[in-house]
């Protein structure tokens, strides 16, 4: 570790992961996962990490946060920490602070990848990041769900971000109708975030619960997972989820026109690969009416490095070193 440091994170809802921006090549090292509810903010987080490695003094440091980046601050969609680049840059007593919003920091992680960190679904193959110009897309459903663009143009990569969880919910069949219909009496407006994320799939499982009369209780995202093999209710819910990701997913392409190439990333996806690959993703994700055909010509692949948000940070704070 040189003598001064780079500080990268990537924070979300319920994780915050920080790591220090290695000096020569890609990647980072030092890595650690913390959790949110373990302390009162951000600054307080970022102190703890930096003892347990015995860091030596920040030099600078680059943040991605589940939330919209503007003017330099950002509050999290999922979490109660509040984050200012100059309040942080006065906390850790370092010459510059970042912030990213982390969908599009995952985006700028996208080129760091290999070959080994991504198994297609479908049959469209791989994105083919070699190209001058392009266009992809990153999606992944976690405790929120998170959406940006990798752009290449004048051999120059940009990242864009928005907040595409919360664009509304626009379903494609009579049974999401219904279920549209059920959460708009629990939350007024339904938003993509409230059904591909881990509350999302809750809220399926609640819908299908109560629609099919079967008394249940109110499992979360991890427990549903454990009973598809046992609880049909369980089994229904993850196969709409996965479906709906897959419409969500292709909406998203088609309104950013990202027809090189979708990355689909998350904690979710990643802990049940078997269950995307045989779920019906791809047929939500090409399903696209007049452009189907165009849709079906989209590579989508899994992502299974763990941390890309902590790669697309490393990645932006390379040009300090």
């Amino acid at each position: 570790m040189s003598e001064s440091t780079v500080l990268v994170g990537d924070i979300g809802g319920t994780n915050a992961r920080f790591a220090i921006a290695r000096p020569t090549g890609a990647g980072y090292e030092s890595e650690q996962v913390l959790l949110c509810d373990d302390f009162v903010s951000a600054e307080s987080a970022i102190q703890h990490y930096l003892e347990e490695i015995s860091a030596p003094p920040v030099r600078s440091a680059c943040l991605a946060v589940a939330g919209p980046v503007a003017a330099g601050s950002a509050s999290l969609t999922n979490n109660r920490w509040l984050f200012d680049e100059a309040s942080l840059r006065a906390a850790l007593s370092c010459e510059r602070v970042k912030l990213l919003n982390d969908f599009e920091a995952a985006a700028l992680g996208m080129a760091e990848l290999g070959p080994d960190d991504l198994t297609p679904v479908g049959q469209a193959g791989l994105p083919d990041l070699t190209q001058t110009e392009f266009v992809t897309a990153v999606v992944g459903p976690g405790t929120g769900f998170g959406a940006a663009t990798l752009i290449k143009r004048d051999g120059r990569l940009t990242s864009l971000s928005g907040e595409a969880g919360h664009v509304g919910f626009a379903p494609e069949n009579p049974l999401q109708v219904e279920l549209l219909a059920g959460l708009a009496n629990e939350f007024g407006r339904v938003s993509d975030e409230r059904l591909v994320s881990g509350s999302g799939l809750v809220n399926i499982y609640q819908f299908l619960a109560a629609r099919s009369q079967t008394a249940s209780e109110r499992f979360e995202a991890a427990t549903i997972f454990s009973r598809v093999e046992t609880d049909q209710i369980a089994q229904q819910s993850v196969a709409l989820f996965f479906e709906l990701l897959g419409q969500v997913a292709g909406n998203f392409v088609l309104a950013t026109g990202s027809f090189d190439g979708l990355f689909i990333a998350g904690g979710i996806v990643q802990r049940y690969p078997e269950l995307l690959h045989s779920s019906a993703f791809r047929a939500g994700f090409e399903n696209k009416g007049r452009h189907r055909g165009l849709m079906q010509a989209v590579p989508t692949v899994l992502v299974h490095h763990p941390l890309p948000g902590l790669l697309g940070a490393a990645a932006f704070a390379k040009g300090w070193l």
